[in-house]
């Protein structure tokens, strides 16, 4: 090849992408496919031709397909849940509650975690390991950051908890309700982001107002 020849084939390559865009994309591939195909058709080879790329590729960025899978769901998770930046931890504990259990308003509109959780109890039974990591990534990672900030509060005389791990698991359950109502009717309307944010604050209001009256029975 000569040099000349040689420029014109780096000219015709496709710009590297860096690595966090490629992985961006590649889990944008995937929950197109899963919110699709569901688990049945979440295939490496499926993902791969979805973001438009080589296996290869896929596989340099994940070991397979289960590792892609919970990352996904890790996604998934923290579009539900974010922790209070520095800037929050003076607000009250109410707002900070509130703050970390509102989903982003693109989550609560897609279909994407019913068909995610659908599929995985699915396929727990053949793949126990697959469905256990998507506990841990999931609603597990879930307590321990209600857990977190109750202990936070805790500790600065916010409120009194005996088991903060009980509470955050009730306190996750008033927040997130309603689940096996859209796994088994998806096609219910999802209440809007308003209905959403004032029934939030009053699960928090409870939960908080119970935490108390219960130290008093």
């Amino acid at each position: 090849m000569t040099r000349d020849e040689g420029r014109m084939a780096r000219r015709g390559r496709k710009p590297q992408m860096p690595p966090e865009e490629r992985v961006a994309a590649i889990l944008d591939a995937a929950e197109r496919v899963l919110a699709r195909d569901g688990l049945r058709g979440a295939t490496m080879a499926a993902f791969a031709a979805e973001a438009g790329m080589s296996k290869r590729t896929l596989y340099g960025a994940f070991s397979g397909r289960d590792a892609l899978l919970v990352a996904c769901m890790r996604r998934l998770r923290s579009s539900v849940m974010r922790p209070p930046g520095p800037g929050a931890q003076d607000l009250p504990l109410a707002e900070r509650l509130f703050r970390l259990l509102l989903p982003d308003p693109a989550f609560m509109a897609s279909s994407l975690p019913i068909e995610i959780i659908r599929a995985v109890i699915a396929e727990a039974p053949h793949h126990p390991e697959l469905a256990a990591a998507f506990l841990e990534e999931g609603p597990l990672a879930a307590h321990r950051l209600i857990r977190d900030e109750l202990e936070r509060a805790a500790a600065r005389g916010e409120v009194t908890i005996d088991d903060p791990d009980f509470a955050a698991v009730l306190l996750h359950d008033m927040a997130y309700n309603g689940l096996l109502e859209k796994l088994i009717a998806p096609e219910r309307r999802t209440p809007g982001a308003d209905t959403a944010a004032a029934r939030l604050r009053t699960a928090i209001a409870v939960f908080l107002h119970g935490i108390s009256a219960a130290r008093e029975v």
